[in-house]
Order: C-alpha cells, then sequence, then structure tokens
C-alpha cells in the first residue's frame, strides 16, 4: 500500500472564476473544435480539409449499454463520438458502416481488444467498408504491456489510414 502525503483538494477548496465574455447568450456557445492527429495519415489527399477530425470533444465509452448502435446514431447526429462495444460482429459492423449515414464515419470507433480473433476481425471489417471506417478503439486493461505496444504497432502497420485511439483502465 501506497500512503499519499499530498494535499487533496475538493469542491469547497476551489473557486473556478469566470473570465469576462465577449458573448452576450449562452446560445452563442460553440462545443464544436477541431483537432489534427499527429499520426494519423488519410489514404485520401484533400487538401481542403485543414483538421481531421471536427465535432464536440466529448465521447460515449465502449462498455457495454453505452457503446451501442443505437447511442451511436443519436449522439453522431449532434456532432458527439461513441465508441461502440467490441462485442459487436463482424457482419453487424458491416451493416453500420455501410449504411449511407456520414455522421457515422466522422463520429463513431470499432473498439477491438489485443488477441488475434479482435485483429482479424478489424482487417474483415475494414475490408468491406473501407473508408468507412475512420477510427478503431483499442481496449484492454494492461495497456503498459509488451504485448498491448505490439499490437498497436501491428494496426498501425496494417491500417496508417486509421485513426487509432487507445482505451486503457
Amino acid at each position: 500500500m501506497i500512503i499519499e502525503n499530498d494535499v487533496k483538494l475538493d469542491y469547497s477548496d476551489v473557486l473556478i472564476r469566470p473570465k469576462r465574455s465577449t458573448l452576450k447568450s449562452r446560445s452563442e456557445v460553440s462545443l464544436e473544435r477541431s483537432t489534427k492527429f499527429r499520426n494519423y495519415e488519410p489514404d485520401f489527399l484533400d487538401n481542403t480539409a485543414s483538421y481531421h477530425y471536427s465535432g464536440i470533444p466529448i465521447m460515449a465509452s465502449n462498455m457495454d449499454g453505452v457503446g451501442t448502435i443505437e447511442m451511436a446514431d443519436k449522439l453522431s447526429e449532434e456532432g458527439i463520438f461513441t465508441c461502440l462495444v467490441k462485442t459487436y460482429s463482424s457482419e453487424k459492423l458491416v451493416e453500420f458502416f455501410n449504411k449511407d449515414y456520414p455522421t457515422r464515419t466522422q463520429n463513431v470507433a470499432m473498439s477491438i481488444g489485443s488477441s488475434d480473433a479482435d485483429f482479424l476481425k478489424l482487417v474483415d471489417v475494414q475490408a468491406q467498408v473501407g473508408d468507412k471506417l475512420k477510427y478503431v478503439c483499442m481496449d484492454i486493461a494492461n495497456g503498459y504491456s509488451d504485448h498491448f505496444a505490439a499490437r498497436v504497432r501491428k494496426v498501425r502497420d496494417q491500417f496508417p489510414g486509421l485513426v487509432i485511439m487507445l482505451a486503457m483502465l
């Protein structure tokens, strides 16, 4: 057991003071943000796109009951991201990504673990949906392991056109 002697603060110890704003109303607030991913090399060259992702930086996790297809569809309409649970079959994922909903490509990630079966599922789905799959969430409890690092390298080498997200406990 480790005993921590650092000072701990809670809400009664801290005051978050808002700064001045030029906005006249809360309705003028935009939560949307845009970003470029350092290790992402899209398969297509689009010189007009200055960012790889643009949306609201809130993500529904790939937990059971949260990262569902129904949740993804509803949240993607609002520009909010979802990582699907990794228990969906290849067939279900192919059916999902092949439907003509552009918000799915921009706001939904397929999730996989670090097993060979998970990697083969990614290969299968990507082969059938092509560039409609832009994001993959790699989920593992032991993100510090050599096995996981090797698996991330393998996915990056095989799929340079995918954005890889890591979900580690």
